[in-house]
């Protein structure tokens, strides 16, 4: 199909709408599909961004906030890079982490964080040092739902990133020890034992 195809745009408004199925397999599958299609497209583009992000945050169904995070994911990669800065997805995908008053905003940033590093792998990681001491906070977070997330979310990361970013990251990671939240510190211990894997299997 050729990028100035004006039947692309609908394509991706149902690809879209399809992200709401309760499927991961048919949400990862729209994410692989969106990158050729969103690539060339206009302003458009960020109404779709700002859409996901709504639905991501505020979706009152756990799949809708799930296959939010698979969708931006497809659209950064189809944008490339830059596009993070561009809609200032990082910015927002933090201050959601940090919404103490919805557990669904913090919930659905770690989705973003997860599928970002899945489908960016690691063009990610000058990104994931930043996060890093929000994950150990969201570690002990009060709500069951979201630390299941950050856990899911950090395994995600953790096996996708380089020996180099490894090293970046202990320094955070070992301070975390010294913290008093015993969840916070549980999370550093178990984001120590991705590592200390990640390590004994030879990558530098």
């Amino acid at each position: 199909m050729d990028t100035a195809d004006e039947r692309i745009p609908k394509v991706v408004d149902r690809l879209i709408e399809a992200l709401n199925t309760p499927s991961e397999l048919v949400q990862s599958a729209v994410a692989d599909c969106l990158p050729p299609l969103v690539q060339d497209m206009g302003e458009e583009v960020e109404y779709l961004v700002d859409k996901l992000f709504s639905n991501l945050t505020t979706g009152a169904k756990y799949a809708a906030r799930r296959g939010a995070a698979y969708g931006l994911a497809g659209i950064i990669k189809g944008r490339g890079l830059q596009s993070l800065k561009e809609y200032e997805l990082m910015d927002k995908l933090v201050e959601a982490a940090e919404d103490k008053a919805s557990y669904q905003s913090r919930q659905g940033a770690l989705f973003a964080f997860e599928t970002l590093s899945g489908t960016l792998g690691k063009l990610f990681e000058p990104y994931i040092i930043s996060i890093i001491p929000l994950l150990l906070v969201l570690f002990g977070d009060g709500n069951a739902d979201v630390r299941e997330a950050v856990q899911d979310s950090s395994r995600v990361i953790m096996s996708r990133i380089s020996g180099h970013c490894v090293k970046l990251m202990l320094p955070t990671l070992l301070g975390g020890l010294d913290e008093k939240q015993w969840r916070t510190k549980k999370g550093s211990i178990e984001l120590l034992g991705y590592v200390l894997s990640f390590l004994s299997g030879g990558h530098s």
